[in-house]
C-alpha cells in the first residue's frame, strides 16, 4: 500500500511540474515595448500572396487571461514591428493581426488569426512572453538634515 501511494505522489508531482514548466514564459519589466515580427508572404494554404493584394498589421494587447483585445493605435500599419507604450499597471500579451487588402480602391478582404505572444506556435524557440508594468513611486520631498 505505501509503495501504491508512493507512486501516486510521484506521478501526480510530475504532471503538476510539467504543468508548470510548460506554462513558463519570460515577463519583461517596462512600461514600453517594441514588437517585431516576419512579414506576411504567404496565405493560410502556404500559396503566394497574389499579385496586387497588400498586407497591413493591426497590433493588440490583451491582460492574462482576458478576451478584451486593445488596439494599440487606430490605424493599420505596413512596417513589421511597432512600439506599444502601457499607460495602466498590469501584465500585457501583445498580438499582430495580418490583414490582406485587395481591389480598387483597395478594402480588407481577408483577416488573419491575431498572434498572441504567449502562444508557443507564434514565438521563437525562445518561449513565450509578456511585458509587465508597473508605475513608479513619487519622488521623495522635503529632503532635510535634521
Amino acid at each position: 500500500m505505501k509503495k501504491f501511494l508512493f507512486w501516486c505522489l510521484v506521478a501526480v508531482l510530475a504532471v503538476v511540474l510539467t504543468s508548470v514548466w510548460a506554462q513558463a514564459q519570460t515577463w519583461y519589466p517596462a512600461n514600453q515595448v517594441t514588437v517585431a515580427w516576419d512579414p506576411v508572404t504567404s496565405m493560410a494554404d502556404g500559396t503566394p500572396i497574389p499579385a496586387g493584394s497588400t498586407i497591413q498589421y493591426l497590433v493588440y494587447s490583451k491582460a492574462p487571461g482576458g478576451t478584451v483585445f486593445n488596439p494599440q493605435g487606430t490605424t493599420p500599419i505596413t512596417e513589421t514591428q511597432k512600439v506599444v507604450t502601457f499607460a495602466a499597471e498590469g501584465k500585457y500579451f501583445i498580438g499582430v493581426k495580418a490583414q490582406r487588402l485587395a481591389g480598387t480602391p483597395a478594402v480588407v478582404v481577408s483577416e488573419s488569426e491575431i498572434a498572441w505572444s504567449d502562444v508557443a506556435a507564434y514565438v521563437p524557440a525562445s518561449g513565450t512572453w509578456g511585458v509587465q508594468f508597473y508605475q513608479k513611486p513619487g519622488d521623495p520631498k522635503n529632503l532635510r538634515k535634521p
